[in-house]
């Protein structure tokens, strides 16, 4: 190498370690911007929850009631496979003290969520790390299930926890996590299997072990409740193969991306996957050696759950729920916020740039186009993209203005993520609404009040379906006074019981032929005119 290419790497080196550098103003925010834009999501997050009268699947009030009551039961919480023994066990404290704990912790799990992508974006000398807040904070599903009782809340907290123990190279307590999360959904089971591997590769003996801490806990849990040593396994297969829920097709959760992320933040998504594997053998290699612990585990999460739905060769509890995939949210706001570090890169070239802009947005494009399909499956109409009115549609616009900005002129970039930022807000208040009541909890909510203001309600109640035992608990009800139903408590109860027979759930559990022939009396009919969900509530004579 002659002297001046010497001087010239040297150049080189030092102007790329000024950029990853902090300066004295940078040290100072990040003191204090972390912690403020945390607050804000978490203000936020709590005032979408105020004002959400409706639910995105009937499993969150499951869960809630499941929480409040685990000091009733806890072994029994612990092994049941829907409860999912170490989510529960994280809610204990919240449980005892009541929704609103309850809530505040899923929002708390939520906001971590926010600060561990900054943490992480930091780790990985991503520019303009910050942004990681917005580009994970403001996505539509997690606005709309961050307070919600799901297993993918904490779940979402402790996978980008595991990244973040994993490029600190702190491996015990990524050892720790990845097994913990086995608890939280049987999936993530995968990850631990990757780590391992990982660890007998570097000798690292005592990581390793650690792996099967949480299977072996909850196995002997398992075991003592149950006298059976293969718990752990069979709840492996019950969870993991059990074929029990609907396909929505093996593409299905590839085009709600940008309903569950948003339009803006899902072509700055799209860009940052591609860009990672763009240029030549050596970039790519440098950039995934780099990048490899978000798209590992988004990518490998991501078609486990694509083959779960699929319609020709799906298997697993499943069934293609957009919620899922908020575990990668904070992975999808880091390769999001990749895509932007690579439009501000002064190394690509303009035309380059552009050619990946141009793919994106018309991925994009194909989506719009692909609405009508796609629509009918998403659950209880949370619904972004196709509700786009004029002013989102400005925004949109705005934004693409701002992303063709950063390609023409990156040295402006801290300028134009600032109002990125501005317009990702702005588009989220118009774009995001809460989820109202459908006519099934409307209706259900109609029960419960009718029957906890009526004289029948220190009889013994009997309802399959969650909601009327949480909207009863809202309205002063006891949710310990509902019973389970199902054939044989409709056979032996004594005269005088009240039962709550819904269309959804409870004729799964009794027979219509079996209703027929028991004697019972109608008390109240509940059914919102042209709505084909209907209840009544009868009384064993």
């Amino acid at each position: 190498m002659s002297k001046k290419q010497a001087q010239s790497k040297t150049t080189t080196e030092k102007t790329l370690l000024t950029t990853v550098q902090p300066t004295g103003n940078d040290t100072k925010s990040q003191q204090y911007l972390p912690l403020i834009f945390c607050s804000l999501l978490g203000i936020w997050y709590y005032y979408m929850f105020s004002v959400s009268e409706g639910l995105y699947q009937h499993d969150e009030t499951g869960h809630m009631l499941d929480m409040l009551g685990f000091w009733e039961h806890p072994l029994d919480t612990m092994i049941n496979l829907w409860s999912r023994g170490g989510y529960k066990i994280l809610y204990a404290i919240s449980g005892a003290m009541g929704e609103k704990a309850i809530v505040i912790t899923n929002i708390l799990f939520t906001c971590g969520s926010a600060y561990l992508t900054w943490l992480v974006a930091k780790k990985l000398e991503l520019k303009h790390a910050w942004l990681g807040f917005f580009l994970f904070g403001l996505q539509p599903f997690i606005l709309n299930l961050s307070f919600r009782c799901y297993p993918e809340v904490p779940t979402m907290f402790f996978s980008i926890l595991l990244i973040f123990f994993y490029l600190r190279k702190q491996y015990i307590w990524a050892a720790v996590t990845a097994s913990f999360l086995f608890t939280l959904r049987q999936e993530m089971a995968v990850f631990a299997v990757f780590l391992g591997v990982f660890f007998l590769v570097k000798k690292r003996w005592l990581p390793f072990l650690l792996l099967a801490w949480a299977p072996i806990a909850l196995g002997c849990v398992g075991w003592y409740k149950t006298g059976n040593p293969m718990f752990i396994v069979d709840t492996l297969v019950q969870g993991g193969f059990a074929d029990t829920y609907q396909r929505n097709g093996f593409f299905y959760l590839w085009l709600m991306i940008p309903e569950i992320v948003g339009a803006i933040i899902a072509i700055l998504f799209i860009s940052g996957y591609i860009s990672v594997f763009t240029g030549d053998k050596e970039s790519r290699k440098q950039q995934f050696r780099k990048f490899h612990s978000v798209f590992i585990l988004f990518t490998v999460y991501f078609l486990m759950h694509c083959v779960f739905t699929s319609k020709s060769f799906g298997f697993g509890r499943s069934g293609g729920l957009g919620r899922f995939i908020i575990v990668v949210s904070p992975c999808i706001a880091l390769i999001a916020l990749a895509g932007l570090n690579f439009y501000s890169s002064i190394q690509a070239s303009v035309k380059t740039k552009f050619k990946l802009f141009a793919v994106s947005f018309l991925t994009l494009v194909f989506y719009l186009l692909s609405l009508e399909s796609i629509m009918p499956a998403v659950f209880n109409s949370l619904v972004v993209m196709s509700a786009v009115d004029k002013n989102a549609f400005a925004i949109m616009v705005s934004a693409v203005i701002i992303f063709l900005l950063i390609i023409l002129k990156p040295q402006n970039t801290q300028l134009y993520a600032a109002l990125l930022a501005g317009i990702l807000f702005l588009y989220t208040i118009i774009s995001v609404k809460p989820i109202a009541l459908t006519a099934e909890d409307e209706t259900m909510k109609d029960a419960a009040d009718w029957f906890w203001n009526s004289p029948y309600a220190k009889d013994k109640v009997h309802a399959a379906h969650s909601l009327f035992t949480y909207y009863g608990m809202k309205n002063g009800g006891d949710y310990r006074h509902v019973m389970g139903l199902d054939s044989t408590t409709l056979v032996n109860a004594p005269k005088g019981e009240i039962f709550v027979i819904d269309n959804h759930y409870a004729l799964k559990s009794v027979s219509p032929e079996l209703l027929n022939k028991s004697k019972l009396v109608v008390l109240q009919q509940f059914n919102i005119q042209g709505a084909p969900f209907a209840a009544v509530i009868l009384q064993k004579q």
